[in-house]
């Protein structure tokens, strides 16, 4: 589905320019062409978005995943929630997750597109594993970036974590195990799930990154170098075959690191480390939602 998606992002960006400012074409951010003048209607508010973010994301919480898209889909009618899950691990998150559905549920029975990002896939996995009743609340599930297949980067996160820690703006806020949570993001950890839960359990997408030096956010250059021990193709923190979920329809691949394809860092107290952070993750989010609505056949 690369060319289908490349398609509204690039409408998306050209036509409508959620992110505002100005940008480069559209071949700077995909590795796919596309078309910048599709006809872009109006996005069907029968489900609602919810973005889960990944790993750190309580401790710097003024750069969070998806803003710039979050508030053009809202200003558009639509339903957008972010549920800030803590630093644990991903079967504890999972009961967050799947608690967070029922209740919200409760009052609106309208289904979700839910959007991981990074360690939001894991924890969205293991929540549809462990809860069949949720399902049904679920219409879709895109891995933006999502660490389905862990990350080497787990292994050796503990002797850096200091270094993030540092520069965020909330330490005090910084939620969960942060031990657990890493080993979640193992790749035997996660190799282990993927063989024992194999298949998708509801429509499922995924979106991967590959950074290129010239380009790369200076919080990523460290671990990018050690990604590219393991694999060439890799967004700083993820191999692109570890960002794919078995099974799932296939978005494509963005030109961007790890940080810059879902976090405004640039807008953050965390500037100092986010040197070519820029990216248009607005119009990522917006092309998201219309193709993959438009795919599982939601309707007004």
């Amino acid at each position: 589905m690369s060319k289908a998606f490349a398609d509204p992002f690039c409408s998306v960006r050209k036509q409508r320019n959620p992110d505002g400012g100005n940008w480069g074409g559209c071949e700077e951010y995909l590795k796919t062409e596309g078309r910048e003048d599709v006809a872009l209607g109006k996005i069907p508010t029968t489900t609602r978005i919810l973005i889960v973010p990944g790993f750190f994301n309580t401790c710097a919480s003024d750069a969070p995943a998806f803003a710039e898209g979050q508030a053009a889909l809202k200003q558009m009618g639509l339903t957008v929630e972010r549920l800030s899950v803590p630093n644990n691990s991903s079967e504890d998150n999972a009961k967050e997750i799947a608690a967070y559905l029922r209740e919200k549920t409760k009052t609106d029975k309208r289904p979700y597109l839910l959007v991981g990002y990074s360690k939001g896939t894991p924890d969205i996995q293991v929540m549809l594993a462990t809860n069949p009743e949720v399902r049904p609340m679920v219409a879709a599930f895109v891995s933006v970036a999502g660490a389905s297949g862990g990350s080497p980067v787990a292994d050796t996160l503990p002797s850096i974590l200091d270094r993030y820690m540092s520069k965020g703006n909330d330490k005090a806020g910084c939620k969960g195990a942060m031990e657990a949570g890493m080993a979640s993001l193992k790749r035997e950890v996660r190799s282990r799930f993927l063989t024992q839960y194999p298949h998708p359990f509801v429509p499922t997408y995924s979106m991967w990154a590959v950074a290129e030096e010239a380009k790369l956010s200076g919080a990523m250059k460290k671990t990018w170098s050690i990604m590219n021990s393991f694999d060439r193709e890799n967004d700083g923190q993820l191999a692109k075959m570890d960002a794919i979920v078995p099974e799932s329809k296939l978005l494509g691949g963005a030109r961007s690191d790890h940080f810059a394809l879902a976090l405004p860092l640039e807008k953050s107290k965390m500037g100092a480390m986010s040197k070519g952070n820029e990216w248009p993750r607005g119009a990522l989010l917006e092309a998201i939602v219309r193709l993959v609505l438009e795919d599982v056949g939601q309707k007004r």
